[in-house]
């Protein structure tokens, strides 16, 4: 018949594995509440040492007793560093996993070491029975106690103080901090059972049915405490999501308020830049128109007028051009081109939009493996129009643009690389990293829209736009487009 001292011990069990369950699937659920790991695998090895004196309680020789005392105190060794770890961690107040504790190390170490040493039979001799058993199982409540060997005596009390260390830390971080009262107070009572049972085996018989039940007064008073904690934290969470969930309504409406702010912004520069850049050629052309009115006006004055006539509107035309080239939606339609017939074309057109310099040279260098390409002609053309454009306004005096076109690679798709290089004044930092940006330019005249024009049409291509300056170098502006076009998936956005 089995002991009514072993029902209670099996019975005790099942409770430490009901709550290591619990608490394991709560860490399970929220991988970042490392104490309630903790806690769950102190409740695992407190079965086992549950099971364990279970074990022995139905033991009649000290062979017989060998087994059951290997479980506790492998169980025993386990459970002091869990113990301690689980001290460190709900005592440092955090929920994240940290870095362990020189103390949680320790404790691990000599736990392993204990447990090692219990289960190679190194801690116990089966021969021997305890100093203090007189044979009679009867007189000790029906069990044998095998004798504790040296190395068995001083894991057991090498984990004893870790533990006692990492409860005693708990104990003065509770005194600050209410919510680690009922935690540390829940924590001594084991501790002091530990060692009474540690003292009670070296002068009496040892392991008593106490030893199993005293953790479970703790575990009640822990997993208490832990919930009630966890409670908190819950409240604490949706006050937060809702405190967050109204400060993002905020920057939402701030975001809305700038958005307004900076269209409005945008708008009035973008007056600014038509007003400035329209008076001049309407001045220009009022002169002209009024000059042509004279009667006494040559024919070579009249085909001088004509010609500033034809340049002002072609230049009106361009801002106008460029103006609805970045406020329409670039909605491109590939199609396979010949690139040295593009580029040399809108080279001629380039030039003959500045054909007031006169001293301007382009050097084309095709490489042969790359001669089409698929996209929308339209784009890319006023594209490359723009960075010539661009080039020749950098060198006032004149010089030579090196164009090159050449194979590359663009995220490990086959591309085309158009490099223009100019021998102008180039770009510092600051100038290079604004020069994408609509309406930025350094020039007194202009829209500032020419390489923003260039980089939406490129991204809206599935390309880049390279830019290498050195104030005093000159500049380098490469258009990077893959070769075939995968997807005409618009960008959302091209500011």
């Amino acid at each position: 018949m089995i002991p009514t001292s072993a029902v209670v011990c099996f019975a005790t069990a099942g409770i430490y594995l009901f709550v290591a369950l619990h608490f394991g699937g709560l860490w399970a659920m929220r991988r970042n509440t490392r104490e309630h790991g903790l806690f769950s695998v102190l409740c695992v090895v407190l079965a086992g040492f549950a099971l364990g004196v279970a074990w022995q309680r139905t033991t009649e020789t000290v062979a017989e007793a060998v087994p059951a005392q290997m479980l506790i105190f492998a169980s025993v060794s386990l459970a002091m560093a869990a113990y301690a770890a689980f001290c460190e961690q709900v005592g440092g107040r955090s929920l994240a996993v940290p870095t362990p504790s020189p103390v949680e190390r320790v404790a691990w170490v000599m736990g392993g070491i204990g447990a090692a040493i219990t289960l190679s039979g190194l801690s116990l001799d089966p021969s021997v029975p305890s100093a203090h058993w007189d044979g009679r199982l009867t007189s000790h409540g029906g069990h044998a106690i095998p004798q504790l060997l040296p190395l068995g005596w001083a894991a057991l009390v090498g984990g004893l103080a870790a533990t006692s260390i990492a409860v005693a830390r708990l104990g003065r971080r509770a005194i600050a901090d209410r919510d680690l009262r009922s935690t540390f107070i829940a924590a001594c009572l084991p501790l002091l059972v530990g060692i009474a049972d540690a003292v009670e085996r070296a002068y009496g018989p040892g392991t008593s049915i106490a030893s199993a039940l005293a953790p479970l007064t703790a575990v009640v008073g822990i997993t208490w405490a832990l919930l009630g904690r966890m409670g908190r934290v819950e409240t604490e969470l949706a006050a937060r999501t809702e405190e967050l969930a109204s400060s993002y309504d905020r920057v939402r409406e701030a975001q809305q308020e700038l958005v307004r702010k900076e269209q409005l912004a945008a708008v009035g520069e973008l007056s600014a830049v038509i007003a400035h850049e329209v008076r001049n050629p309407l001045a220009v052309i009022r002169n002209a128109v009024s000059g042509l009115r004279r009667p006494e006006l040559k024919p070579a004055d009249v085909e001088t007028l004509l010609v500033i006539l034809d340049e002002e509107a072609d230049r009106l035309n361009r801002l106008v051009q460029d103006l609805l080239a970045y406020a329409r939606p670039a909605e491109p339609t590939p199609e396979s081109i010949e690139l040295p017939r593009m580029l040399e074309r809108a080279v001629e057109l380039a030039r003959e939009g500045q054909s007031h310099r006169k001293n301007i040279e382009f050097d084309l260098q095709f490489d042969e493996t790359v001669s089409s390409i698929e996209c929308d002609a339209a784009l890319l053309r006023h594209a490359l129009i723009n960075i010539a454009d661009n080039a020749i306004q950098a060198m006032p005096e004149g010089g030579t643009i090196a164009v090159r076109v050449r194979a590359a690679e663009l995220d490990g798709r086959p591309a085309v690389a158009i490099d223009f290089h100019d021998e102008g004044e180039g770009m510092d930092t600051l100038v290079r990293s604004k020069a994408r940006d609509p309406f930025f330019t350094t020039r007194q005249t202009g829209t500032g829209l020419g390489l923003a024009i260039v980089d939406r049409v490129a991204r809206v291509h599935g390309g880049r736009v390279e830019i290498e300056s050195r104030h005093g170098q000159g500049t380098t502006v490469t258009l990077v487009l893959p070769r075939q076009r995968v997807s005409l998936a618009l960008p959302g956005s091209f500011s």
